[in-house]
């Protein structure tokens, strides 16, 4: 299952990465309707997602495969990250960015839609910083 989306000048594709007869990763959640991520995408993130995002946000939701996404420098990978979090209210994603800039740019920007989030780098990585995230986690409202 391969999926290549949007505009022609740049591929993007995402493929699971585990046949579908492996074992889930951890308990699955229902998957969203393309539908349902691309209205409440827009309702909450004043965004309208290409279909290749929303069929790598329904897997994700999904949570029974790994899955591997590749898209060049501005093809939206940044709102595929938040995507998910819109429809797992007890979940957490964890976003890697090459530059402590774009980790504080998407803490604020996720902030703007009222969506909690923090940026862990060498200035920030304190145990008061682990302390709040546990207890967060511990109480569901990451």
């Amino acid at each position: 299952m391969c999926w290549r989306m949007c505009t022609p000048q740049s591929a993007r594709v995402c493929a699971p990465l585990q046949p579908e007869s492996t074992m889930p990763l951890g308990s699955p959640h229902p998957a969203p309707t393309l539908e349902e991520i691309r209205s409440r995408t827009s309702a909450v993130l004043h965004c309208s997602p290409c279909l290749w995002q929303a069929k790598a946000v329904q897997q994700a939701v999904k949570g029974d495969r790994d899955m591997l996404c590749i898209a060049p420098t501005g093809a939206g990978k940044t709102l595929t990250f938040w995507m998910p979090l819109l429809f797992r209210e007890d979940g957490i994603q964890i976003v890697v960015t090459p530059l402590n800039l774009l980790g504080t740019q998407n803490v604020n920007e996720l902030a703007r839609y009222g969506i909690s989030a923090c940026d862990v780098r060498a200035e920030t990585a304190t145990p008061k910083l682990f302390q709040v995230s546990r207890t967060l986690s511990d109480s569901s409202q990451i």
